[in-house]
């Protein structure tokens, strides 16, 4: 593998070996979307959250029984696009990312989950991000976000779920970078560019 940034480039070699892994994959219920697009889905506590694509909505599906999952909620959002809902570690938040809406004022959009079924909208937050913000992350009361704009990850404080605000940045140093993805993992941010 070879990993490239600016005029340095570096390798290692990985070893691939097969999982010890047997059986198949048995589909155990189907929530049909017929009119739209899913872009991204974060199950949560017998709940699944889903974003879509071209269709302004965020869609709740009750999934306690997965062989029959049930649409609770259809919250519209001004945006084309919602590429990311996550929610957040304790349960109680849910993030999701706006690109294309009608206000260009793209963002981050964050509903109570006091009732999981039932998305509650709290606030927003666009004041850096207005370019749109493909995809987050929670960490605690903090969101990761990706800027389509600047390629940047910004850092978002949520412990005041009324008045979210921007707590840092970073990004690398490279011209016409994208950052597609985002995750947290033990203690580690692992961001996915495309350059």
């Amino acid at each position: 593998a070879l990993a490239a940034l600016g005029d340095q480039v570096e390798g290692a070699t990985i070893d691939v070996e097969p999982r010890a892994l047997e059986g198949r994959v048995s589909i155990l219920g189907h929530g049909a979307n017929p009119t739209m697009f899913t872009a991204d889905i974060w199950p949560q506590n017998g709940y699944v959250y889903l974003g879509t694509h071209q269709a302004n909505q965020i869609r709740t599906y009750n999934v306690s029984d997965p062989a029959n999952p049930v649409l609770t909620d259809s919250v519209e959002v001004d945006a084309r696009v919602i590429n990311s809902v996550k929610v957040s570690e304790d349960g109680k938040w849910l993030a999701a990312t706006r690109e294309g809406a009608a206000n260009r004022r793209n963002g981050i959009v964050f509903f109570s989950l006091a009732d999981p079924a039932h998305p509650k909208l709290v606030s927003e937050y666009t004041e850096t991000v207005t370019s749109g913000v493909h995809n987050v992350f929670w960490v605690g009361n903090l969101v990761y976000a990706t800027n389509d704009g600047t390629g940047d990850m910004h850092i978002i404080d949520f412990s005041d779920p009324a008045n979210p605000k921007e707590i840092g940045r970073w990004g690398i140093p490279v011209v016409g970078k994208t950052l597609h993805d985002i995750w947290a993992q033990d203690g580690v941010l692992w961001m996915s560019y495309m350059m």
